[in-house]
């Protein structure tokens, strides 16, 4: 969670640190105000563990960190992450959404629906506007991110490095009704194939779509449990 809503910059200095650390990140995050069942930083937070873990991003900015209050929403693309080709020094912008949904199909729609308008409404000039200046310096790949944001180097330099990571949660009954893993390969499978068939919907797109499915026994019990642990660092 700290490499998720914090900065590169406010790593502690020393290991007994730890704590402060992660404190320091829930308050970020956190609000008693707001309804766990309704907090999409949770996917927005699975969302980077995924990719840092599965396809080793890197953050390149944490827009938790620049919300002006806990209560707000981050505007546009829901992760901000690059990965890195150290002997060519080329990178890739991950640029990721997150939807948290109970109704995998209804995820599927609105996370298609946002990428396109992510992309016809002008919306990645504004995120080059956004983003760029706030890239922390020991960002991995900084002078190559820095070059790409820069007011003079042209979108394409970021369609042509664009991946878009897209998490979809969903109630699942093979989760919740697990009796044995050989009953629950079938029957996730089953439910899968059907997400597919809805994300092939989104045709041919300008940029690459990465779908990854997360299967959940019930999206709102984990939503409260989680909040309820991360309120012991308040």
């Amino acid at each position: 969670m700290p490499r998720f809503a914090l900065r590169p910059e406010d790593d502690p200095p020393h290991i007994g640190d730890w704590m402060d650390w992660v404190r320091a990140a829930a308050q970020r995050f956190f609000s008693k105000a707001v309804d766990p069942s309704l907090r999409g930083e949770i996917g927005e937070l699975l969302l980077h563990i995924i990719c840092r873990q599965q396809f080793h991003t890197y953050p390149s900015l944490s827009k938790v960190f620049y919300k002006s209050a806990t209560n707000d929403v981050v505007k546009g693309f829901d992760l901000v992450h690059t990965k890195y080709y150290e002997p060519t020094n080329e990178i890739e912008l991950w640029l990721g959404e997150a939807k948290f949904y109970r109704d995998g199909k209804k995820a599927i729609s609105e996370a298609i629906a946002s990428v396109n308008s992510h992309l016809t409404h002008g919306f990645l000039q504004q995120e080059k506007a956004l983003v760029g200046p706030l890239i922390s310096p020991s960002t991995l790949g900084y002078k190559k991110l820095q070059w790409i944001f820069d007011d003079g180097t042209s979108l394409d330099e970021i369609v042509d490095r664009m991946i878009v990571p897209v998490l979809i949660t969903y109630d699942s009954k093979a989760v919740s009704n697990y009796k044995n893993k050989y009953i629950y390969l079938s029957e996730i499978l089953s439910e899968m194939a059907i997400l597919k068939v809805e994300a092939a919907k989104a045709g041919q797109m300008s940029v690459e779509l990465i779908f990854i499915y997360m299967p959940i026994g019930d999206k709102n019990a984990l939503a409260k449990d989680f909040m309820t642990r991360l309120g012991a660092f308040i």
